[in-house]
């Protein structure tokens, strides 16, 4: 019983691409030989976290390393990880990082290498200017540093006297 010009109804809709991107932070240590990287992975849509496991995979010296993954939120399109095991060795060596969502009808893939400073280099691994909420750098260092660590020649800024350090 429906009026004929009702009988036919067009309409338009879109779905979301799917995609993903992928964002690492800084190298941190557990100690002098054991390092992890964190990351964020962000998703088009949601993603299953069975999926989302399937998505990297990442190596060093053609081993496999373990990524822990943890989504942010039930439902989620943004996914907390972490790359873990990362042996830091004598010399400088480095993991190797791969993404690929074909097998999910995802066109995006890639690979991204990072350098693991070996435990012979001691280097400055990055080094962040922070300007709210309190002005300050953050130093990140390939070798862990002890709380009570004296920063004197170790750190220093041109025309700056009293600097504060915390660890």
């Amino acid at each position: 019983n429906v009026p004929s010009e009702f009988k036919s109804y067009t309409f338009k809709f879109k779905t979301i691409q799917p995609n993903f991107t992928l964002n690492t932070h800084n190298l941190q240590s557990y100690s002098e030989e054991w390092q992890y990287i964190e990351g964020v992975l962000r998703s088009a849509d949601v993603i299953p976290l069975e999926t989302v496991e399937k998505l990297i995979n990442v190596s060093q010296n053609e081993k496999k390393l373990p990524v822990k993954w943890s989504p942010v939120s039930q439902n989620s399109s943004v996914y907390q990880f972490k790359i873990d095991s990362i042996n830091r060795q004598n010399d400088d060596s480095e993991i190797l990082i791969k993404w690929s969502g074909k097998k999910f009808g995802i066109d995006n893939e890639g690979e991204a290498k990072r350098s693991i400073p070996g435990i012979s280099n001691f280097s400055i691994v990055n080094v962040d200017v922070v300007q709210s909420p309190e002005q300050h750098l953050s130093i990140n260092f390939s070798d862990p540093i002890k709380k009570q660590q004296n920063f004197k020649g170790l750190v220093t800024i041109g025309g700056t006297q009293k600097l504060k350090y915390v660890v």
